[in-house]
């Protein structure tokens, strides 16, 4: 599930549509803003609430919405499973039937649709998004974080001011490669990590799957 954060210039979210609309007039009239979309999903922000809400509606041409939210799915058991201070943090919701969860299910007309309540981050700039994409290229291909080193003066002091989190960011990552496979494809690019504001990168988005 991509999510280039709003940086996508063609949607590939469901849009135009008799449905999306619904989904946007529900959305308007319970205060929230449209805040962007990217890949397969919309983001949703609240003036008065610290949290967006996020609502996986992948474009018709993808086909089933139920590959984006078993992707989803199974990122959020990877956070569960693997303690770790780069995951988001998530609310609980209650789904159409009144149950409690991260993430809840609802319909309009004949589709499935999900939407999960997170944390606000700010996207990060060019030049840290190109620092993670190098990154995530050295965890792709089994380096350690010793050996992660700067490439000019931007880089080396970007370590240095984020020593603290390096390693703790460096397994994460590790944590979530090792869960790609023929069906999930490593997709960890710097529109796929946000940052906190006091500083912690936080990965939303580590894979794609394609069927």
């Amino acid at each position: 599930m991509r999510f280039r954060e709003f940086q996508t210039l063609i949607p590939e979210y469901e849009t135009g549509t008799p449905r999306s609309s619904k989904i946007e007039q529900v959305m308007r009239q319970a205060g929230y803003g449209f805040l962007g979309g990217g890949a397969e999903a919309t983001v949703w922000s609240h003036p008065r609430l610290p949290r967006v809400i996020k609502i996986i509606m992948p474009d018709d041409w993808r086909g089933d919405n139920r590959v984006a939210m078993a992707t989803f799915q199974r990122f959020l058991k990877l956070t569960q499973s693997y303690p770790s201070p780069h995951w988001p943090r998530f609310h609980e919701m209650q789904d159409e039937h009144g149950r409690s969860s991260v993430f809840a299910e609802f319909r309009v007309g004949d589709r499935q649709y999900m939407q999960i309540a997170m944390e606000r981050l700010e996207p990060l700039t060019a030049d840290e998004q190109e620092i993670i994409e190098i990154m995530s290229e050295d965890v792709a291909q089994g380096r350690s974080v010793e050996h992660f080193t700067g490439w000019g003066d931007d880089s080396n002091k970007w370590i240095d001011e984020n020593r603290w989190q390096l390693p703790s960011l460096w397994k994460a990552m590790r944590a979530a490669h090792r869960k790609t496979n023929w069906d999930y494809d490593w997709d960890l690019h710097g529109g796929n990590v946000m940052r906190r504001q006091d500083g912690t990168y936080v990965i939303i988005d580590p894979w794609i799957r394609w069927k």
